[in-house]
């Protein structure tokens, strides 16, 4: 299994691979942690594979982020130029 990352030079192709990553590890056979006993635990807290999902997902949202500064940077850039 891949391990969860937010650094892609692509960061479209990050995406993807991180969500594959994501729905791969949902497939997976359950893996309970044996030290968690709380009833009221989030399930990322009490099995392995949702964990490491959770990771995915937390970089696809890293990424995510990442190109929406992108974004407001490049519209700030035009907005500068536009008013050259």
């Amino acid at each position: 299994m891949s391990k969860p990352t937010s650094r892609y030079n692509d960061k479209l192709n990050g995406l993807v691979t991180q969500t594959i990553g994501a729905m791969s590890a949902l497939c997976m056979e359950p893996e309970s942690f044996p030290f968690e006993t709380d009833p009221h635990a989030y399930l990322k807290d009490k099995d392995k594979w949702a964990r490491h999902a959770y990771r995915h997902l937390e970089a696809c949202m890293e990424i995510i982020g990442d190109l929406i500064n992108e974004r407001r940077l490049e519209y700030e850039r035009a907005r500068l130029r536009l008013e050259e």
